[in-house]
């Protein structure tokens, strides 16, 4: 049976009062393959680093490293001092290439659907 969402290799994570999710650092969804470390662009303008994907019988939820934008360019974002969350796969538009301008600071391309949005 085809599925379009999907973890690569999961495992069992209990995350207490009796419930569980399947861990991976690799999943596949409406963007394609996506793996721990991949740069995401989400809908909401945060460009983050995916740590881990979480899925149960519903949805997969993405753990991310969100990265703070610097100097009011959406293009340089700072990997020293990442804030942690957890979203929907729906909120990603697509993965990013990007090149570190000088340690700990790095320049992405935007998505062409934000470009062109």
């Amino acid at each position: 049976m085809f599925k379009s969402t999907y973890l690569c290799n999961g495992k069992g994570c209990d995350i207490g009062g009796g419930q569980q999710l399947t861990r991976a650092t690799r999943a596949v969804f409406h963007v394609g393959e996506v793996c721990a470390g991949d740069l995401l662009y989400l809908e909401n303008g945060m460009a983050s680093i995916a740590v881990a994907f979480y899925h149960d019988e519903l949805e997969l939820v993405i753990e991310l490293d969100v990265l703070e934008c610097l100097g009011g360019d959406t293009t340089v974002r700072d990997k020293r001092s990442p804030s942690r969350r957890f979203v929907e796969s729906q909120m990603v538009v697509d993965t990013c290439v990007w090149y570190e301008l000088r340690p700990g600071i790095i320049k992405l391309c935007l998505p062409p659907a934000v470009l062109f949005s």
